[in-house]
């Protein structure tokens, strides 16, 4: 995934930490990722705004908006339809 190049290793770590979950589950189908995605896009928010929580960060954002984010347009579109034919 492009994002996790633009991570600091230190960075994963407190994403994996926050989540409880690996970045190898990322490419499991069998685990949930929400709370690693925003725990990654939650660490990169901090760059710019140290005092953001982690809390307030999910709070405040729509999962579609977290995976833009982390730069993953293409999956944050496939969410759309996605909930589209489950009547949402």
């Amino acid at each position: 995934m492009n994002f996790l190049d633009d991570l600091k290793a230190n960075e994963v770590a407190i994403a994996e930490r926050k989540a409880g979950l690996s970045v190898t589950t990322l490419e499991d189908p069998n685990y949930p990722v929400a709370p690693l995605l925003i725990a990654l896009g939650w660490v990169i928010a901090k760059r710019s705004d140290p005092t953001l929580t982690y809390e307030a960060y999910g709070d405040s954002k729509t999962f579609t908006e977290v995976l833009k984010d982390l730069g993953l347009e293409e999956e944050a579109e496939e969410v759309k339809p996605a909930a589209r034919k489950r009547g949402k």
